[in-house]
């Protein structure tokens, strides 16, 4: 019975959770949310940016600096940190590893990276709040006019917060009962780069689409997950 209670213990996670056409509500709701968000994006930029003083926001300190310290669950070196704690605590899923944190966080991230060079809009720290919303939206495919080519047109959508859902969507995967903290570090995350005017609250929606697309492929798809399937399966009978 003890034998039996831990090998169960030791099964796969992709063993023992849904398919990815349950999981999909997900990135949906955030795509359709982009929408409703952009008749709030210039009243939240404007309030994160309405410094006090030239330097300090109007949130409490204390929440301020809880939002700001959340970058590390969406920066590379963030990443990498966690994921060096997954293997010094759990070494023997270093294999799932590669789906965690490179598929999961990394690719979401470099996808919305990628998604950047579709249509050029102004970060909220480099536009002057003239004019409404679409004032902010640029050309599309504006690498082929250059308008593109610099930060300050790249703000949809954001790429930190596709590497922070993509994480949270893997972690959560791997470790189910601490998916509400990993979801709440995405949404911290998240509110990082709004407070900090990075993004506006649609590019962190659209960003959030992208990282738990990706992240369902890797974790629950037939095609990509099952690839990862057979490689982690690899090292668990080597």
């Amino acid at each position: 019975m003890l034998q039996q209670a831990v090998s169960e213990s030791k099964t796969h996670p992709a063993h023992n959770t849904p398919g990815l056409a349950r999981r999909l509500w997900l990135p949906l709701i955030l795509l359709c949310a982009v929408g409703p968000a952009l008749w709030i994006d210039l009243p939240v930029a404007h309030f994160c940016l309405d410094r006090i003083n030239g330097s300090e926001t109007r949130l409490p300190l204390q929440l301020q600096k809880l939002i700001r310290l959340s970058e590390v669950f969406s920066h590379g070196i963030g990443v990498l940190m966690i994921a060096l704690a997954v293997i010094a605590l759990d070494r023997g899923r270093r294999r799932t590893l590669l789906r965690v944190i490179v598929s999961c966080g990394f690719v979401s991230g470099i996808v919305a990276a990628l998604a950047k060079h579709l249509v050029a809009r102004a970060r909220p720290y480099d536009f002057e709040f003239c004019g409404t919303v679409w004032t902010t939206f640029g050309d599309w495919l504006p690498f082929l006019s250059g308008q593109g080519n610099g930060m300050n047109m790249q703000s949809l959508p954001s790429a930190h917060t596709a590497t922070a859902a993509g994480l949270a969507v893997g972690l959560s995967w791997l470790y189910p009962h601490g998916r509400w903290f990993f979801f709440l570090m995405a949404v911290l995350a998240a509110g990082q780069r709004v407070e900090l005017g990075a993004h506006f609250v649609s590019d962190t929606l659209a960003g959030a689409a992208i990282g738990t697309t990706v992240a369902l492929l890797c974790t629950r798809g037939r095609v990509v997950g099952g690839w990862f399937d057979r490689f982690e399966a690899i090292g668990e009978h080597s």
